[in-house]
């Protein structure tokens, strides 16, 4: 990456850098390299991905990622470094749970309680939030200076960066009201993931019988009502992180006119959320100057912000 490219000016000063997109655009190999050079101008960078297949890992010649920070040989000579890791949702949640109960005692009874483990796997948008909420907390870790996240696919996108919104709205409902009728949930859960994962709630809450179902359902929410302000706070930070000015989206395409189309369509999503795209990299392509003014031209009549390219 030239230093001196209008994404590199782009990323300049950005503490938190999402990569978007349609599925196949090639936003893993982008954001990988795009993390390699700020490594390599002396940048500690992190690069993160939210996805369990192991295609970051391929692109940074890794023979596996997990949860646990993986640095990415570059050479002695590199003034920089780059660290690579994936998201993991499931235990990002049961942490947040072990840090925001009252006791470990407490903390200790919902982690072991079935209606917490259907909640935390199965819940609409709860999987995408602890995501985003594990990044929250390495947004706060001082070791890295840019943080690089690649994202599912478009759609799947969308969802996850809502996560925050829809999860607040959940736990507004209140753990009460929730277990003392669950088709609450259904009314208000507004996706066919959320209501789906809610619909697995239910069907667990329905196989418990009698004086067992009384008993999990006044453990938990006994338990669990001290762990809700603290999620329904952070959920709001993580929300405020993903419109900070030095966060910047950067949406991938390929230089087809239905990618271009749809590529609109996800800008026009992501609008709706209150977030923005701030540069847009056309990606498999080496044009001459007509092409490139050619491309560019289409994609800016498809609604790509002034600049972006």
């Amino acid at each position: 990456m030239v230093v001196s490219s209008p994404l590199a000016r782009a990323i300049a000063g950005r503490r938190l850098v999402v990569f978007v997109g349609e599925g196949g655009v090639g936003k893993t190999s982008t954001a990988a390299a795009i993390a390699v050079a700020r490594a390599r101008t002396g940048d500690r960078a992190a690069v993160l991905t939210i996805d369990p297949a192991p295609r970051l890992g391929d692109a940074l010649g890794l023979d596996a990622i997990d949860e646990s920070p993986r640095l990415v040989e570059l050479g002695e000579d590199c003034p920089g470094r780059l660290t690579a890791m994936r998201l993991d949702a499931e235990r990002t949640f049961d942490r947040l749970v072990e840090r925001l109960a009252p006791t470990a005692e407490s903390a200790a009874v919902i982690l072991e309680n079935p209606i917490y483990r259907a909640l935390s796997g199965s819940l609409g948008g709860a999987e995408a939030y602890m995501a985003l909420q594990r990044l929250y907390e390495l947004s706060g870790n001082e070791d890295y200076d840019t943080l690089f996240v690649d994202t599912p696919p478009a759609a799947h996108a969308a969802e996850l960066l809502s996560a925050p919104l829809r999860l607040t709205a959940l736990l507004d409902t209140g753990a009460a009201a929730v277990l003392a009728n669950p088709a609450i949930l259904l009314a208000r859960a507004g996706t066919s993931v959320a209501r789906a994962g809610l619909g697995a709630i239910l069907a667990m809450l329905e196989r418990l019988t009698g004086s067992t179902l009384r008993r999990q359902v006044t453990e938990f929410i006994t338990h669990f009502e001290h762990v809700l302000e603290g999620l329904s706070h952070r959920a709001g930070a993580v929300g405020e992180m993903l419109r900070a000015p030095d966060t910047l989206f950067v949406q991938v395409v390929r230089p087809r006119m239905p990618d271009v189309a749809a590529a609109a369509a996800l800008r026009t999503s992501l609008a709706e959320r209150g977030l923005t795209v701030g540069a847009i990299v056309v990606n498999r392509l080496t044009p001459g100057p007509a092409e490139d003014r050619t491309i560019a031209r289409k994609v800016r009549l498809a609604g790509a912000p002034p600049g972006t390219l």
